[in-house]
């Protein structure tokens, strides 16, 4: 909801008409459906809006086919890989992650060398949680676009792009961590603090060459 709201005070502002310019297979252009695509399709791909935003280089099968297999083994993944971290979480603090009263990663009765290295294992861990559960929910509704409603496999790209392989935060936060709420952080906090500190909130893509931006 909050993002329909952003959204809906960005497109009282825009200065050109919103176009559409990718429909699902086999599907006539209708007003009904772009306006669900317009109102739920955070990423903006196949709109003239997303233009200016970056998406990871897509190595998926173009195919129908071939693309809702790839993105179903995906699933099966990290389906296996959140229950595994998961896991792995709680059984460093289960009276953390496991009970909803407040909790610390913190243990006062280990040493100082084990409560840390623990704290940092379950941090980790974590981290890899919430990857692999971000990665498992885009997957389905990919399988869903793709394979229910038919959409073009191009409008679904990757989510991340090795967030690993990061070396700067701008580089993590800014291109390789998932970007559905780009274009909401940039309409609800670099557009206002841009027009107040006179920054140029625009985005340098010259550190990503051989990536992907949007063409619509």
């Amino acid at each position: 909801m909050f993002c329909f709201v952003v959204r809906t005070l960005e497109w009282k502002t825009a200065k050109d008409p919103l176009k559409r310019h990718l429909w699902p297979a086999g599907s006539p252009p209708s007003v009904f459906m772009d306006a669900l695509d317009l109102s739920t399709n955070v990423l903006g791909v196949s709109w003239n809006w997303s233009g200016n935003l970056w998406f990871p280089l897509d190595t998926h099968p173009s195919s129908h086919g071939w693309f809702a297999a790839h993105v179903l083994l995906s699933t099966w993944y990290h389906s296996i890989v959140f229950g595994a971290f998961h896991l792995a979480t709680q059984a460093f603090s289960p009276e953390t992650f496991t009970v909803l009263s407040e909790g610390t990663i913190f243990d006062a009765t280990l040493s100082p060398l084990i409560r840390y290295v623990r704290s940092i294992l379950t941090t980790a861990f974590a981290s890899v949680a919430i990857f692999a559960i971000v990665h498992l929910v885009y997957d389905i509704a990919t399988l869903i676009g793709v394979v229910a409603l038919r959409q073009d496999p191009a409008q679904w790209p990757p989510v991340f792009d090795k967030p690993w392989k990061a070396d700067l935060l701008g580089d993590f936060w800014g291109y390789r961590w998932h970007q559905p709420f780009q274009r909401t952080f940039v309409v609800v906090g670099g557009w206002p603090l841009g027009n107040a500190f006179g920054r140029n909130m625009c985005w340098d893509h010259s550190s990503h060459q051989g990536q992907s931006t949007t063409s619509w």
